[in-house]
């Protein structure tokens, strides 16, 4: 994705390149590379629409940052998020990896987006979280919710006493979608709990039993 200078060369180096278009930015790369990582641009770039005669693809409504991560992507196979912003560019980043037709892009985001969660959970950078996630995503790509959604059970008492998620619920966010996962987590998570005490109370109880049997028996030795 480097520039030249050279007019010769530069020509020469465009009868294999792409221009992407982004808002105000733009970027140069090589159609062999960026056709074979998504079939949207390839249909683009080789129809026989505007984008395949000039072999510039303009994506207006885009953001810029999150199509540069996309283009990184494409030549390093990863890519790099701030600390500060990766919960919420994730999704954003799954939502164009989707539109791009990019499965092995999304399924890293996957990961990268569980890891964040994973290491540097926070109940405010959270609820952003699910903002992005669940509009940037249709309620049939359960490729981030349901990462999101195991979190709504594990910090549940913590997300009660947010006002930023509890006005979520209050919304009736993303169509009730939401609320249900809310629901189904919440619920899951209470039931988990109720086994778990069963389990260690049965525990307990055989444990006593055991005792109970040891004592007799030594009793009547």
């Amino acid at each position: 994705m480097g520039e030249t200078s050279d007019p010769v060369t530069m020509a020469q180096t465009l009868e294999h390149m792409a221009l992407f278009f982004a808002r105000s930015r733009k970027w140069k790369a090589h159609r062999v590379i960026v056709y074979a990582a998504s079939n949207f641009f390839l249909k683009a770039g080789e129809g026989a629409f505007q984008e395949g005669q000039t072999k510039h693809i303009e994506l207006k409504e885009m953001d810029p940052t999150v199509l540069d991560k996309v283009l990184t992507y494409i030549y390093k196979h990863d890519y790099e998020a701030e600390a500060e912003s990766a919960i919420t560019l994730h999704p954003e980043v799954y939502k164009l990896a989707d539109f791009l037709d990019m499965q092995p892009l999304k399924q890293l985001v996957r990961k990268k987006f569980a890891d964040t969660l994973k290491e540097d959970w926070e109940v405010g950078a959270f609820t952003k979280a699910l903002r992005a996630v669940y509009t940037s995503t249709p309620p049939t790509d359960r490729g981030l919710r349901d990462i999101a959604q195991s979190h709504l059970g594990l910090h549940q008492k913590t997300l009660r006493e947010h006002k930023g998620f509890m006005e979520l619920i209050e919304a009736n966010f993303a169509d009730g979608r939401f609320v249900v996962d809310v629901l189904d987590a919440w619920t899951q998570c209470k039931g988990a709990k109720a086994a778990s005490k069963a389990s260690s109370a049965a525990g307990v109880a055989k444990k006593a039993k055991a005792t109970k049997v040891k004592k007799v028996n030594g009793s009547q030795s």
